[in-house]
């Protein structure tokens, strides 16, 4: 054990478990109860996963604070502090998670039963998970006893798909954890804001100078987050953020045809009000931030260029989510098709990053091969590759247990690897994993089994939609949570000089309780409140549930069409990511250039907050210089998140008093 290094003792070994079963169940009340009342109260105010753009996870931010109180009595250990980190990790990617997974897992994958034809529903019937026709009915008006005999099945599938995503993308970043935490110092822009909370509790360790920039950041946010607040409470309280206006409550504003704007630039339609993403994004490095303002204002050129060549034609009459992702969207459409050029540059980031490390992973490979004991790693490295080979393995074997064949299995497990590499690094990076949202372009890895549309539905195609293309719609819906998180407590251990081995063991401990315990009290809300009350997905039948329809997936273009402009959006990624390799003045980022034209940044509207924190970030450091932007803008944004999470804290009791006593 390094010097100097701290030990998580026994007791957490207790506390984290237990604690993590039970912020499940309260997690899964609270979310119910306010997805009652409100839905801004649901999508916005968050105990799990914060909107889109950042996905950043709020539970770890405000259990923190919570600690800051107890400090002023009694001096809490840094072990106890990652604890509490550990759990509310955990909890926001499994426990609480956001609207859409919590209305999802596994409520939501069984409902479209009740609403299929008859030819699906045999199909769904079929499955040995699948609850009968009248034992999901009754889950509609609620008030009944929970049927666990039938639901057990189903809760032990969605356990199995958690556990096996989990631990294959786990092991994953356990072998690239040297590699970008310790060579790379990737700052992980989550956990670099998440610490300035830890280190408040910590105050009489810092100076007064920089736990003022924290403090001013942190009543900033307080007053953001009260006004959205109470724009949703009260129906008379003055709307600043126009948030009543053609604005979700994530903060997407979608503007309808006929606004002036969207009838002068083609590429328009979305931007967002999302306080926490332009202050998040301020901590990524400036040449990407550059980088993806470049290339997003070089598309709005190009697009209008071909606006007057004659493409696009009735793209003025079409509101501002149509442009983004729907039948007449500019991302599958030519002459560019963005979707396909980043899903291009996906792929290509992930092969660029493996190809950076060739020398490392050689160098792992040899200690693994020779018994090389690895310091600093969670385990040996050849316990690391045993891992990700069984854990390969066992996801294969339960992707065909589950109707599969093993072409899809192992395609599924291809771009597991990809997706979860370029989404991680994107997290790392720039604080936005951006390798999300279902619609058309994540079924690109299906072309591989189905070149051309198939002539009917069936079991391998239903299951394959839900690995691949649903499993990918948003941050917690289960492929890549191990992945992040297993990232995020390395990188916070680096932070704080905790024993890796403890965190990650504790988090998977954490991990494999919360899920099971999750999926239960969600059954059970359910079942007590009924979906009449509570929101639920899956009131569709069985083809729009995971995105799987056929004449969907045939809109998506030519299987020749796609892979050929991925092929382009790769090339482009792989050179511009060697250029930057070869020259330390190229300004060009590779990951600003996949990012630019991503469907899931599209759809949340986010290029204007990436704009914002490339000019807040260019200014700071060039009035002050790494000094300022280190000592003042970093503790700033830390505190704005710290702000944030506070005012989630009290937005959910306030919603479950007005689930009682509405007002």
């Amino acid at each position: 054990m390094p010097k100097g290094e701290y030990r998580l003792e026994r007791k957490y070994w207790i506390l984290i478990p237990l604690l993590s079963l039970v912020l499940s169940i309260v997690g899964t009340i609270d979310m119910a109860f306010c997805n009652i009342t409100s839905l801004g109260l649901m999508c916005h105010f968050t105990w799990g996963i914060f909107a889109r753009t950042t996905a950043l996870p709020i539970a770890p931010v405000f259990l923190l604070l919570l600690m800051y109180p107890l400090s002023k009595f009694r001096r809490i250990s840094i072990p106890a502090l990652v604890s509490v980190y550990i759990i509310g990790l955990v909890m926001s990617y499994y426990g609480f998670q956001d609207m859409v997974t919590f209305a999802l897992h596994p409520v939501a994958h069984v409902m479209p039963l009740l609403y299929s034809p008859p030819n699906l529903r045999e199909i769904m019937e079929s499955w040995w998970w699948m609850p009968p026709y009248d034992v999901v009915k009754q889950i509609i008006p609620g008030g009944v006893p929970v049927n666990w005999e039938a639901w057990a099945p189903c809760i032990l599938f969605w356990t199995l798909y958690m556990y096996t995503f989990m631990f294959f993308t786990s092991s994953l970043m356990l072998l690239l954890r040297r590699r970008w935490i310790d060579i790379e110092m990737i700052p992980f822009p989550h956990v670099l804001a998440t610490y300035g909370t830890l280190r408040l509790v910590q105050a009489e360790n810092s100076k007064r100078r920089r736990v003022l920039p924290y403090i001013i950041g942190f009543i900033i946010g307080v007053v953001i987050e009260v006004q959205i607040l109470l724009t949703y409470l009260l129906p008379w309280w003055p709307d600043i953020f126009g948030y009543k206006v053609n604005t979700t409550p994530v903060g997407c504003v979608c503007l309808p045809a006929e606004d002036p704007l969207m009838q002068t630039i083609i590429h328009w339609g979305r931007f967002t009000k999302d306080p926490l993403a332009h202050a998040i994004l301020y901590l990524a490095p400036l040449d990407v931030l550059f980088s993806f303002s470049f290339f997003t204002f070089l598309m709005i050129a190009l697009d209008q260029v071909a606006y007057y060549m004659g493409f696009h034609t009735g793209i003025l009459q079409t509101g501002g989510g149509c442009r983004a992702i729907y039948d007449t969207a500019l991302y599958w459409t030519p002459p560019f098709y963005w979707a396909y050029i980043s899903l291009g540059g996906i792929v290509a980031i992930a092969i660029m990053v493996m190809w950076h490390s060739r020398s490392y992973i050689a160098e792992t490979l040899k200690a693994a091969i020779q018994g090389i004991p690895s310091d600093g790693e969670v385990f040996s490295y050849r316990t690391i590759y045993l891992l990700i080979l069984v854990s390969a393995i066992m996801m294969i074997i339960y992707q065909c247990f589950s109707g599969v064949t093993v072409a899809i299995a192992l395609v599924c497990l291809l771009v597991t690897i990809i997706h979860s590499i370029t989404d991680t690094y994107s997290l790392g990076i720039t604080g936005c994993p951006f390798v999300h949202e279902k619609a058309v372009w994540m079924s690109w890895p299906l072309r591989i089994i189905w070149p051309s549309p198939p002539s009917d539905y069936s079991t391998e195609w239903f299951m394959a939609h839900a690995f691949i293309v649903c499993g990918w719609n948003v941050v917690p819906n289960g492929p890549v949570n191990g992945a992040h998180t297993t990232m995020s407590v390395l990188k916070m251990s680096q932070l704080t000089r905790t024993n890796v081995r403890d965190s990650f063991l504790l988090l998977i401990l954490s991990s494999v309780i919360a899920i099971p315990v999750m999926l239960c009290a969600r059954v059970w809300i359910y079942y007590l409140l009924g979906t009449s009350r509570v929101t639920v997905w899956g009131t569709c039948s069985m083809e729009y549930m995971w995105d799987s329809s056929i004449e969907r997936y045939a809109f998506g273009g030519p299987s020749s069409t796609v892979f050929g402009v991925m092929a382009v959006g790769g090339l482009i990624t792989a050179v511009l990511s060697l250029l930057r390799a070869r020259f330390i003045w190229w300004p060009l980022h590779p990951l600003g250039f996949a990012m630019a034209p991503s469907v899931g940044i599209a759809w949340w509207g986010s290029w204007n907050a990436f704009v914002f924190a490339w000019v807040a970030k260019w200014i700071t450091l060039k009035v002050g210089g790494s000094k300022l932007y280190e000592n003042y803008g970093v503790p700033f944004v830390a505190g704005f998140l710290g702000g944030l999470a506070l005012v989630n804290v009290l937005a959910h009791p306030i919603g479950v008093i007005r689930f009682f006593i509405p007002f």
